[in-house]
């Protein structure tokens, strides 16, 4: 399997400090972002963004990118098939006991 790593966009990326508010992309990167992807791009890895927003926000998702020296990612919003899923919100599932202890 190619090294592809999914990597959602806000609280990830973009600091969203302020939460998605109005959809806008008004804060700058987290902090290592840039330094971090560039150095998985260089150790072989396909970092791609995979994001929750509306496919006609991607052109302000690229632009941001731009301006704040990404390189330039692929951006999507299928779950394809990839090494890891790297998400805030997410969970690493271990076991269901394990998920009921989160939510039960």
């Amino acid at each position: 399997m190619k090294k592809t790593l999914l990597i959602d966009f806000d609280n990830v990326i973009h600091k969203a400090g302020e939460g998605y508010k109005t959809g806008d992309i008004y804060d700058g990167p987290v902090k290592g972002a840039v330094f971090t992807l560039n150095k998985l791009i260089s150790a072989g890895y396909d970092p791609k963004i995979f994001t929750a927003r509306e496919q006609s926000e991607w052109p302000k998702i690229r632009t941001w990118l731009r301006d704040n020296g990404f390189p330039k990612l692929v951006i999507t919003n299928k779950k394809t098939p990839a090494l890891a899923y790297i998400d805030n919100r997410a969970i690493r599932f271990i076991s269901w006991s394990d998920i009921a202890s989160y939510f039960l």
